[in-house]
């Protein structure tokens, strides 16, 4: 059903790197499919796009893949970077379209910034290093079966 849902997608013009991200968080609900593929759509054609994928890119691609999962401890916190952040992604309600996950993501994105500006994430205290893991991790995770945006192109 996925292949086909796939050829009729692509068959109306959308870009296929679209329909891989859509596709790969929501395959399993094809229902929703052609809406988050329509919001997608409208997002990846936006003057701001390259700045939002790329905030959320580099969220994402300094995570270890083998990383012991843990959850974020404020205590840790050393720059008031890192409380902005955490403090504006408590403020998040999980979202279940592209739409509200790329809305909620944008207005992270001054957050995101001001923290990789100001952070060492890599710091050689392994404790506060896995604690800001942690913290970029529940960044990555507001994607999670909604839009795998390591399939767009520009990732």
């Amino acid at each position: 059903i996925l292949k086909r849902l796939q050829g009729l997608l692509r068959d109306r013009g959308y870009r296929h790197d679209v329909l891989q991200a859509v596709l790969s968080a929501q395959g399993s609900n094809p229902h929703r499919v052609l809406q988050s593929v329509d919001d997608l759509t409208t997002w990846v054609t936006r003057d701001d796009w390259s700045t939002i994928l790329d905030s959320f890119a580099r969220c994402v691609r300094i995570l270890p893949e083998d990383e012991e999962l843990i959850l974020v401890d404020n205590r840790l916190f050393s720059c008031e970077s890192e409380t902005e952040l955490w403090e504006a992604l408590s403020n998040i309600r999980p979202s279940d379209t592209v739409d509200d996950f790329l809305n909620s993501f944008a207005g992270l994105i001054p957050a995101v910034t001001s923290f990789f500006d100001e952070v060492l994430v890599m710091t050689d205290d392994l404790n506060v290093r896995s604690n800001r893991f942690a913290l970029l991790r529940s960044v990555a995770q507001m994607a999670d079966g909604v839009v795998d945006m390591s399939k767009l192109d520009g990732f």
